[in-house]
């Protein structure tokens, strides 16, 4: 709509006597959220300042894209008039630099015997990632084309031309017409190892600075969280639509290949085989993703979700990446009266998750602190839809998804063993250690259907607090596997 209400408004501007309204209702309120707008809350700034820091297109790889090849001829077009659309909100800025790391280092191999493809690492709503080629979007390329159009001379642009040229992701043919009378001089520049978004809670990272090093996302945020804004006018969901359970979830990439990502989808077509090989489940639970789950299920959705996930912390070195993530208000609902029930599921207590990876030994280490609880014994759970169960009795499970092997992708890729795992991907093996608890039993679930992956699954019970130590390790296929073994000493 802001698009369409510039473009609409330059382009009857010596015809139409409410030409400039438009303009200023697209400029002004619609986007820069200038003084005086109502409601303050509706304005593309504001969105930026509580979502949109570090430029994710929350909508994922379907939608999301739509974002940024939007704006493109409605924002060049005001720029050739004279105003510079583009700075008065630093998302598309973040954007630029963003899609540098969101983009796998090299090109991706999606099963055996596939061609090798530019992907996107996924995330929500995505009915064509199995098609492959995800980052092979024009969308992805005019808006870079516009970045460098915008002003040539920067670093960003540089970047953007680097991005293009590496990829081969040709843009329109009447942006890439005023590209190649655009010179763009300099050498780009290194780029830290990790990037985070802060809207979204993304952190993206990489191994190292070589084009098949190791890259990751973790998925720290929850876009669809519900945050009042106290304006009934305005409820915000992250402010999009197409949003997944996907708190907590991470996802890598080494090689080629993906060695762990979540299983992507968009609505019951693309249904899976649930928690548990229980019945199939939309694509958008929690149990498609890398995440944790109580009682066979992690965040939830609805309005009264108790808010967004809280980072506790973050530091990126040379040596590592950490993060830490506070996840356990996406876990739960607002439920205080017994109608309101429905939309709970009341068995998280306390679900913090860390994350550690080190990068000389191609490795991460995953602590889930899980403290489930006894709400569903309460007599105002009586006749909501779920098991009624003490805190000791509930179920939390640790999740980790591999691509299946063969030309359908339907060989099972996991190998079992006693407090580990394995999955051979293509030439690439990812190795699991789970150090706490001691003696996991693993179970390895075939998801089925068009876009299903093979998900391996452990539960803990027996007591209300419980930790998950994993370390997750990834190999070329014929290397020996890392040692990773648990020393405790009562202070560390």
């Amino acid at each position: 709509y802001t698009r369409n209400g510039l473009l609409w408004g330059i382009a009857s501007y010596h015809e139409n006597p409410q030409a400039q309204a438009f303009i200023d209702h697209a400029l002004d309120k619609r986007y820069r959220n200038a003084a005086g707008t109502t409601p303050p809350g509706s304005a593309f700034a504001r969105w930026y300042e509580r979502f949109g820091i570090g430029g994710v297109y929350l909508e994922g790889g379907q939608y999301g894209p739509y974002l940024l090849g939007y704006p493109v001829i409605a924002f060049t077009s005001a720029g050739d008039h004279g105003h510079d659309a583009w700075s008065a909100v630093p998302f598309w800025r973040d954007a630029a630099w963003l899609l540098q790391y969101a983009t796998t280092p090299a090109r991706t191999r999606k099963r055996d015997g596939a061609g090798l493809r530019w992907e996107m690492f996924p995330f929500n709503d995505d009915q064509f990632f199995v098609d492959a080629g995800s980052a092979e979007n024009t969308e992805y390329a005019d808006f870079l084309g516009a970045m460098i159009l915008r002003d040539p001379g920067t670093d960003l642009a540089r970047q953007a031309r680097d991005w293009i040229a590496r990829t081969g992701v040709a843009p329109s043919w009447w942006v890439g017409a005023e590209l190649a009378a655009t010179p763009v001089a300099g050498a780009a520049p290194a780029l830290p190892l990790d990037y985070y978004a802060a809207g979204a809670k993304f952190l993206y990272g990489r191994g190292g600075t070589q084009a098949d090093a190791t890259a990751f996302l973790f998925q720290l945020g929850a876009v669809n969280a519900y945050l009042d804004t106290g304006s009934p006018e305005f409820f915000e969901f992250g402010g999009v639509g197409h949003s997944q359970m996907d708190a907590g979830s991470f996802q890598l990439w080494r090689k080629a290949r993906w060695l762990s990502r979540e299983t992507t989808g968009y609505g019951s077509p693309d249904a899976i085989k649930g928690w548990n090989n229980g019945p199939p489940v939309d694509p958008g639970e929690a149990v498609a993703h890398n995440a944790v789950l109580f009682e066979g299920r992690g965040q939830i959705a609805g309005d009264l979700v108790r808010g967004a996930p809280v980072v506790l912390r973050l530091h990126s070195a040379p040596q590592f990446a950490y993060a830490a993530v506070d996840l356990t208000n996406a876990y739960r609902a607002n439920a205080d009266d017994p109608w309101e029930m429905d939309e709970d599921w009341p068995f998280a207590e306390r679900v913090v998750r860390e994350f550690v990876y080190l990068r000389a030994l191609d490795a991460l280490v995953v602590l889930d602190r899980l403290k489930s609880g006894s709400a569903s014994l309460d007599p105002a759970y009586a006749g909501y839809g779920g098991p009624h169960l003490s805190a000791a009795q509930v179920r939390k499970s640790f999740l980790l998804h591999a691509t299946g092997t063969g030309a359908n992708e339907a060989g099972n890729p996991f190998t079992l063993g006693p407090g580990k795992a394995s999955a051979v991907v293509g030439d690439q093996r990812l190795d699991l250690a789970t150090l706490v608890p001691a003696a996991p039993a693993y179970r390895v679930v075939a998801e089925g259907g068009e876009v299903g992956q093979f998900r391996l699954e452990y539960d803990v019970s027996g007591a209300a607090q419980s930790y998950l130590l994993n370390v997750v390790s990834l190999r070329d296929a014929d290397d020996a596997p890392l040692s990773a073994s648990l020393v405790e000493d009562g202070t560390q």
